[in-house]
């Protein structure tokens, strides 16, 4: 059922908010693809700004909601609707990698802390481990380098102004 219900939503360019099982907060944004393993959504703030890209695993919805006035609201402050790259892979994992090649950063988020993110290049990997160089916060610009499980990760989020912005920095070699 969720899969043509999702289906739907994308059709129709639905506003939507989804609560998973990982995170207190919910995603707000329009579903731009959706297959049996993942989620791609274009998120937006409350007040219609986009917010990046985010790709998360379809097992942790626990509800999506959508066509209340607060939605109506934001849709309508939207100024330019954005649409998510295509990616050739369809699995989490797979996509991972695939995003690190089409961008010069994500957001790594972790299961047991998702209201924390990394901003990283992931700089080595194999299937169970991924070895990534953090980027710095606008305060420190330090960077350093991390190990993970792969399995740790619940969202990667692409493209968000804030993401974008501290990459900038770095560049700049202030």
């Amino acid at each position: 059922m969720i899969i043509k219900e999702i289906q739907d939503l994308i059709n129709t360019s639905e506003l939507v908010s989804i609560e998973r099982d990982c995170s207190s907060d919910e995603l707000c944004g329009i579903i731009n693809f959706a297959n049996d393993e993942i989620v791609v959504l274009v998120e937006y703030t409350s007040d219609g700004t986009y917010d990046g890209i985010t790709i998360f695993e379809i097992s942790q919805i626990e509800s999506i909601f959508w066509g209340n006035r607060e939605h109506l609201a934001i849709k309508e402050l939207i100024i330019e609707q954005v649409s998510a790259p295509k990616f050739k892979f369809e699995t989490f994992q797979e996509v991972l990698i695939e995003v690190n090649g089409m961008y010069d950063s994500m957001c790594i988020y972790e299961y047991h802390n998702e209201s924390n993110f990394d901003l990283v290049e992931i700089i080595g990997y194999d299937q169970e481990w991924i070895k990534f160089c953090n980027y710095g916060t606008k305060k420190t610009l330090s960077r350093m380098q991390k190990i993970m499980k792969r399995e740790s990760i619940s969202r990667i989020a692409i493209d968000s102004p804030y993401q974008n912005k501290i990459v900038k920095l770095h560049n700049s070699n202030l």
